[in-house]
């Protein structure tokens, strides 16, 4: 590879995750460099990044892969068995006309950018692994996610988890095509944008069960009326309070 396609060839590689090869290094909240967690990574893998060469390996490890090794780290600190679920990409070297990362990303790059272009004018982030892509927002007071919504690339079809819950039925998308298009996917972020929704409290459920183990307790205003209520439904397997305009 010559010196100006390895320059091009590096900033292409920035996009992708060094140990699994999805590209969504960059896209992740908080990508990481690779020597950051190249002790753990030389452990768990048996790779060794002071090998790497620059315009065949990505920098930057993704915020999955991050994960997994960090549950790795912590199960062999408690002297536990521990495995690490990391199918590991082998990039090679290889001349200006046969690289497939780039031919791949050449191939998708026009169709996907057109369709995804109104993510960012609705405030919300964007990342992909092979099969999908991951439109998201991350609440600030929790730094997880409020908002994600799930597209498969292939056939478009959607699922949406707004606060950890599955509401991709809800009533709020029901006229939602299920092979979104860029229009109607403009209308579900549109939709979503113009939603009143708040993450729920779990922290209500002695003062709530306190008055009736069967009848649990609202919560009223000044005016009689009622602010929230305790919900009957699993969130993250706790149940919670939720205000009475929320959405959900």
């Amino acid at each position: 590879m010559n010196a100006s396609g390895s320059t091009i060839h590096q900033e292409i590689l920035r996009n992708f995750c060094r140990l699994c090869g999805n590209k969504q290094a960059v896209a992740s909240k908080y990508p990481v460099s690779k020597f950051n967690l190249g002790n753990d990574v030389k452990k768990a893998l048996d790779i060794d990044f002071s090998f790497d060469i620059s315009y065949i390996h990505p920098p930057f490890i993704c915020d999955c892969c991050r994960l997994k090794l960090s549950r790795w780290r912590k199960k062999k600190n408690l002297k536990l068995k521990a495995s690490i679920n990391i199918n590991v990409f082998e990039f090679k070297e290889h001349d200006n006309t046969s690289c497939l990362i780039c031919e791949d990303l050449a191939d998708r790059a026009v169709i996907d950018s057109d369709f995804l272009d109104c993510c960012k004018d609705f405030g919300y982030a964007v990342t992909e692994n092979q099969n999908d892509f991951l439109i998201f927002k991350i609440a600030v007071s929790t730094e997880k996610f409020s908002e994600r919504i799930y597209i498969n690339k292939k056939d478009r079809n959607w699922q949406i988890f707004i606060h950890d819950l599955d509401k991709s039925k809800s009533k709020h998308f029901e006229n939602i095509p299920g092979n979104l298009t860029k229009e109607s996917l403009k209308v579900l972020l549109k939709l979503l944008s113009e939603l009143r929704i708040c993450e729920g409290n779990r922290g209500f459920d002695e003062l709530c069960r306190g008055r009736s183990e069967t009848n649990p307790a609202v919560f009223l205003a000044q005016d009689g009326q009622t602010v929230s209520a305790y919900e009957e439904v699993s969130f993250n397997h706790v149940k919670t309070v939720r205000h009475s305009n929320c959405s959900l």
